[in-house]
This record gives C-alpha cells, sequence and structure tokens, in this order.
C-alpha cells in the first residue's frame, strides 16, 4: 500500500478551509444585507451584519497568523 504524501503542512491546510470559510460568509452575509427583500430576506438583517464583521475579524486574525507563523518558519 502506498504512503500518503501531503505537499502541505496541516497548519497551511486547515488555515486554507478557515479562510475558504470565513469568505464563503462574508459573500452570503454582504448578500443578503444588500439584496435581500426587506420582507423576506435570506439572513435577518441584525443577524447578517454580526456575521459579516465577527467573519471579517476573524480572517483579519487568521490572514495575521498566516503571516507570523509563515515568518518564524522562514526565519529557522
Amino acid at each position: 500500500m502506498a504512503e500518503k504524501i501531503y505537499h502541505y503542512p496541516l497548519w497551511i491546510r486547515l488555515w486554507h478551509m478557515v479562510n475558504a470559510i470565513l469568505c464563503l460568509v462574508l459573500i452570503i452575509s454582504g448578500i443578503s444585507m444588500q439584496f435581500s427583500e426587506p420582507d423576506r430576506p435570506l439572513i435577518p438583517f441584525e443577524m447578517a451584519v454580526t456575521l459579516h464583521n465577527i467573519a471579517a475579524v476573524l480572517l483579519t486574525v487568521n490572514y495575521l497568523f498566516f503571516l507570523v507563523k509563515n515568518n518564524l518558519k522562514l526565519r529557522f
């Protein structure tokens, strides 16, 4: 049986998955805030704003984590 070879370490694969999920949350909540009918929202407006803000902060933290982790790897 062949051994599985990963081209990227686990932390980069997890970072990428979190990044993708947060981008999708931003897209869906943004579309809901901009294009939903007031009487038939995709997501209630207050919840969409809250989700959008939380996802934006988490995405920023995720990028900072990537930059720090990458710079530490390059130094050693």
